[in-house]
């Protein structure tokens, strides 16, 4: 098996556990870990600052609209929003990102779901946050809440601007192989682990865990949950 990139969340040294890592928790971060899309309110934000033209804000809004009317396909949607970014410069994008992470998106994580994780992690679990956000766009929530381990879209860098190429996706059945090839390089048991989600396009992840939570569920993870007898849970 071929070695998965894997976008490691910057830390300090990985943490030392009470027992030895053979289970992980594993969340979503957007309307499960922040109450909210970090995606679109980032969206609205640069927007607001001139760094997203309003035609840029249309097309993203145009591709959400048609897969939300089942007209495009989940990945597809994500390949073409990710395509607009293809010029952005790198550093001042973050320098933004992280002005705005601290003025607002800092306060959008539920202390219910901070709680859960600092319960897992004195558990000895793993930490794996899995997402299909951009990496520049949540790398600092993962500072702050310390997984062992990020997973997110990346994009691709030349001459220190975003080309607008997805050179990692994470959506859909791409964050469940990159979640478990992680699993077996780590040699974790998923029939004893944890994953977390509020989306329908988490359900691979999901089915492949022992222990699925449902959070904030959309209609459709929700129908899926009763009928199976998942956990569901709604944070503060």
């Amino acid at each position: 098996m071929s070695k998965t990139k894997i976008s490691r969340a910057k830390m300090s040294n990985t943490r030392i556990s009470k027992v030895k890592m053979s289970q992980a928790a594993i969340f979503d971060i957007d309307k499960t870990i922040v109450n909210g899309n970090t995606g679109m309110l980032y969206v609205m934000h640069f927007f607001l600052k001139g760094i997203i033209s309003p035609l840029y804000a249309i097309k993203i809004n145009y591709y959400v609209l048609r897969y939300m009317l089942h007209r495009l396909d989940y990945e597809s949607a994500m390949r073409y929003a990710y395509s607009a970014t293809r010029g952005w410069p790198v550093e001042k994008l973050k320098k933004m990102i992280k002005r705005y992470h601290d003025k607002r998106i800092r306060h959008l994580v539920y202390n219910d779901m901070k709680r859960i994780i600092d319960e897992h992690k004195k558990d000895g679990r793993l930490i794996i946050f899995a997402t299909n956000s951009w990496e520049v766009m949540v790398e600092n929530i993962a500072e702050e809440l310390k997984p062992d381990y990020l997973i997110s879209t990346r994009i691709g860098v030349k001459c220190n601007r975003f080309t607008g190429e997805v050179i990692q996706p994470c959506f859909g059945r791409h964050k469940s192989e990159l979640v478990k090839n992680l699993a077996a390089e780590k040699k974790i048991d998923m029939k004893k682990s944890y994953a977390y989600s509020d989306h329908i396009s988490d359900l691979s992840l999901l089915e492949s865990v022992g222990n699925p939570v449902a959070v904030n569920p959309e209609n459709r993870l929700m129908a899926v949950a009763k009928k199976r007898g998942w956990k569901v849970i709604f944070p503060k």
